[in-house]
C-alpha cells in the first residue's frame, strides 16, 4: 500500500474493518457491517477496536494479509 493513494488506503481500510465487524459477530455480512458502523461514531469505533483483543485482532490480521498475497 505503500504507492497508494490517500482514498485508496481509506477504502481498503473500511472495507477491512468491516471483515473485522463480521468476524466479530456485529454483522452478518458487508452491508449489515457498514449499517453497524454507520450507526457507530468514530469515537466508539475506535473504542470497539481497542477492546478486541490482541490475539484475536492479530489472527483476523493475519488472515488478510494472507488473502493479499
Amino acid at each position: 500500500m505503500l504507492n497508494s493513494s490517500q482514498a485508496k488506503a481509506e477504502a481498503y481500510s473500511k472495507e477491512q474493518l468491516k471483515v473485522i465487524v463480521i468476524s466479530d459477530g456485529k454483522a452478518n455480512n458487508a452491508v449489515s457491517a457498514q449499517a453497524w458502523l454507520t450507526l457507530k461514531s468514530n469515537e466508539q469505533i475506535a473504542t470497539y477496536m481497542r477492546n478486541i483483543p490482541a490475539d484475536k485482532l492479530n489472527n483476523l490480521m493475519n488472515c488478510l494479509i494472507l488473502k493479499m498475497i
